[in-house]
């Protein structure tokens, strides 16, 4: 369903102006409606064809699944058994755009680098950070206890447990159903203080809705360059614009973009890093043609 001029008109006014890279407008732009269609999203990116499979990726054997670099999951562990087809479908990739990105950086990241994943759900990112960043330690935060045991499970199937942190934890305000959870508020810049984390080389989040309080939240540590990445889902584009105005404005460069129009996922895709950080400037991912799509 599209907004109304009066919605979009209150968003403006709350988040500012939004427009996609590619000229869309909040009030043109509607979420992929069925499982289907996200899962042919996906499929059609042309990032896909930037990514590395092992042999057997999208494999199900028994009770894990092998993504496309290697690395194990738990099968079903990723939305059930419509993305484990999908997984099966496009050998082990669920975002390409993103982990298109992602790959380029890791591979960058010094001996011992620290990531942040907030938001966490089943670990992927973490794990596949893990194995390939030399000593490197990730702290998973995430509100659901179902999650953070797949996270567990996922960091255990690939020897990489001992270097993962769990926390149940959230940032912003829970969805409603959230509201069994008994986890902790947290603010990011309050979490690198209380844990004495001297510097972040990645920040990842997907938070469900609530980017801008988790930006908010970490306008200290980002300011005082202690922040080297971020990674950051968005869900919907007048959040999206403002988070991109505002990592801009706290010193940080845009690396890759994908904003809800564009995005062969669910999620808009931000990537930032800090001036002079390791890895690239500049990624550029593909961008889906929503409105000649639309047509």
């Amino acid at each position: 369903m599209t907004m109304t001029f009066f919605q979009c008109l209150k968003r403006d006014l709350r988040f500012g102006f939004a427009r996609s890279p590619m000229g869309v407008r909040p009030r043109q732009f509607e979420f992929p409606a069925t499982w289907e269609e996200r899962v042919r999203l996906v499929l059609e990116s042309p990032d896909n064809a930037h990514i590395p499979r092992v042999p057997g990726a999208g494999e199900v054997r028994g009770d894990v699944q092998i993504m496309h670099n290697g690395l194990r999951v738990r099968t079903d562990s990723y939305y059930g058994p419509e993305y484990t087809d999908m997984l099966m479908r496009n050998a082990g990739v669920h975002e390409p755009q993103e982990e298109r990105v992602f790959a380029e950086v890791i591979r960058a990241l010094p001996e011992g680098a620290r990531m942040i994943e907030l938001g966490a759900f089943w670990g992927f990112y973490s794990t596949w950070f893990l194995s390939q960043v030399k000593s490197g330690t990730s702290l998973l935060v995430e509100p659901m206890k179902a999650n953070l045991e797949s996270g567990r499970t996922n960091l255990a199937l690939n020897g990489v447990e001992g270097r993962g942190e769990f926390l149940q934890g959230y940032v912003g305000v829970l969805a409603k159903h959230y509201l069994e959870v008994e986890a902790r508020q947290l603010v990011v810049d309050t979490l690198i203080k209380e844990r004495a984390i001297p510097h972040v080389d990645l920040l990842h989040a997907d938070v469900q809705g609530t980017e801008v309080e988790m930006i908010r939240g970490s306008r200290e540590s980002i300011s005082a360059g202690k922040v080297s990445w971020v990674f950051l889902s968005t869900h919907s584009m007048h959040k999206h614009a403002w988070c991109k105005r505002e990592l801009t404005r706290l010193g940080m460069s845009l690396v890759a973009e994908a904003d809800l129009p564009e995005s062969y996922s669910f999620d808009g895709l931000l990537v930032f890093k800090r001036p002079g950080a390791p890895g690239p400037d500049r990624v550029e991912i593909s961008q889906r043609p929503y409105l000649r799509d639309r047509r």
